[in-house]
């Protein structure tokens, strides 16, 4: 009897080996299969609290964003590389700072304002926006989460480093934003979602940011770091992230020069939701 038992034990745990070698050993090749004449929605919730200390006083801003864009992708090369027209279709911002509330609300975009080019990994390789957006309009700034375009298996991380450079808006003090990125990926695994087999990415971060500017004569300079967390889901039946959370946390300071000297730290909590789904 315990001889029986004791093979009974022995041929589950060879069942269990072997399983977890099976599911250990599952691939999938990560990337972005654009379609051309496809057409995407994308909505995008932000959640942030800003908080920033000057001349001895704190101040507290807290701002609630929502956005809904829409995506065409208009011509795909022999690469792979996707051209897109971007739509914003609707915005509204309601902000909470010193004892007051507004929200503002709008709709009446300008049609097919920003051209981007993505490769098959999400990177823009190309950019044209129109330079009549107003600054509300530059938050629905679209980006794609990074893929490794290669098999990926399950448990398996790749990496990713990202160096960006924005021309601010004229109505910002600060002219140049420079962006410093390290990303790292892993694959978690298979999960049911909205009826859907997903795959699940966990990402966290690191960021280092840096700025100039000008304004009624004095010179104004940031510097800062931060770090991000969360997850997001790949479709493989139409290649491409379709839902996505994160956290992040950065803490900056701006120096000011001319006129008056002073330093203004700053702390930034954001927490953003994206979903997409096909037209």
């Amino acid at each position: 009897m315990m001889k029986k038992n004791l093979c009974s034990l022995v041929l589950v745990l060879a069942f269990c080996i072997i399983g977890s070698s099976v599911y250990g050993q599952e691939s999938v090749a990560l990337k972005y299969n654009f379609k051309e004449g496809k057409t995407f929605r994308m909505t995008m919730s932000m959640n942030t609290t800003i908080v920033q200390s000057m001349m001895g006083q704190e101040m507290k801003v807290v701002a609630d964003a929502v956005s809904k864009s829409e995506m065409k992708f208009t011509k795909v090369d022999p690469e792979g590389n996707a051209t897109a027209t971007m739509s914003i279709i609707s915005m509204s911002v309601k902000t909470s700072a010193m004892g007051r509330e507004e929200e503002e609300n709008k709709t009446d975009f300008k049609k097919d304002g920003m051209i981007m080019v993505f490769s098959p990994s999400g990177k823009v390789s190309t950019k044209i926006t129109d330079t009549t957006l107003s600054s509300i309009e530059s938050i629905s700034n679209m980006k794609f989460f990074l893929l490794p375009v290669r098999d990926i298996k399950i448990g398996e991380k790749w990496f990713d480093k990202q160096i960006d450079t924005m021309q601010m808006q004229p109505t910002n003090p600060i002219t140049f934003m420079t962006t410093s990125t390290d990303s790292e990926y892993t694959l978690i695994g298979k999960e049911i979602k909205d009826g859907r087999e997903l795959y699940k990415i966990s990402t966290t971060g690191t960021l280092e940011i840096a700025g100039k500017g000008k304004k009624s004569g004095m010179y104004l300079f940031v510097e800062g770091t931060g770090q991000a967390s969360g997850f997001f889901y790949f479709d493989p039946s139409i290649s491409m992230v379709v839902y996505s959370e994160s956290d992040g946390e950065i803490n900056n300071k701006i120096t000011v020069t001319g006129q008056q000297n002073m330093t203004i730290p700053m702390s930034q909590k954001m927490k953003i939701v994206m979903t997409l789904e096909e037209l």
